[in-house]
Order: structure tokens, then sequence, then C-alpha cells
């Protein structure tokens, strides 16, 4: 039998998930295992969701710090947004740590209104090869 959990979420955390097993035993048909464990992080995002508030014609932006944790370093390979009408990226590396990167996001919704997009980094990590940002904007008259 194999077992697979998703930790995405969980980096930093402690994960803890109970697992029925069916069995043929009469007695015991089914058995509650309990999974826990400490989930390593890989890399830290700051602000983890990014939030784009303010008036339409205003100019709306926000940054996002990126960095490899050290003992998993990756490189960003491309960006990409969901949807490009509302929201635009510019990655820039860190002149401090070839690990760490600052993302410029700017708000090109030009309507009032609430809007959700994603944020895609592709790294070279074959732990994590796709970094995914939410992004909620807020558009105001």
């Amino acid at each position: 039998m194999t077992l697979a959990v998703s930790t995405s979420g969980y980096g930093g955390k402690t994960l803890s998930k109970i697992i029925q097993v069916y069995t043929n035993d009469p007695d015991h048909k089914i058995i509650s295992l309990k999974v826990s464990g400490a989930v390593e992080k890989m890399v830290n995002i700051q602000p983890k969701v990014v939030r784009l508030t303010g008036k339409v014609g205003g100019e709306i932006t926000s940054t996002v710090k990126v960095l490899a944790m050290e003992k998993y370093p990756f490189t960003i390979k491309n960006i990409s947004v969901k949807n490009k009408k509302t929201v635009a990226v510019e990655l820039q590396p860190s002149e401090e740590n070839a690990f760490a990167w600052n993302i410029k996001v700017t708000n090109k919704q030009t309507r009032p209104g609430r809007y959700f997009d994603m944020i895609t980094l592709v790294t070279d990590s074959t732990i994590q090869p796709e970094i995914r940002i939410n992004v909620f904007g807020n558009i105001l008259e």
C-alpha cells in the first residue's frame, strides 16, 4: 500500500491527517491511522496574498518578496499571470541574494469592481516546479 499526502500550503507547519484503512479482518474492518509531521518550508513569500485596492485611474501597486530557503535553492525561470487584463508583473532579482526576488504587481483594471488573479512562478526546482500567488483586486470609483 502506498500513501501520498499533499503538503501544499503546509510549509513551516505541522501536517496531521487521519486515514481510514479498510481490512478483511472481521473484528477490525476499519482501522484509523494518524499521519503527522513537520513540513519544511521551501520558500518564504511576503505577503502570501497580494491585495490591490485603490481608485480607478490611480497607480495601485504592491511588491512581493520571494526568498528560496537555503536548504532548497531554486531559480525562477518564468513568471506569468492568469489574466493579463487585470494585473501586470515585473520580476526584479535581489542585489543581495541570488535566491531572492521582488515582484512588482501593478493593477491594470480600469473599471470599478473586484477581481481575482493568480501569479505563477515557474522554477527549476524538482520539489516545487510551480509557485502560485493569489491576487485580489478591489478597484473603487
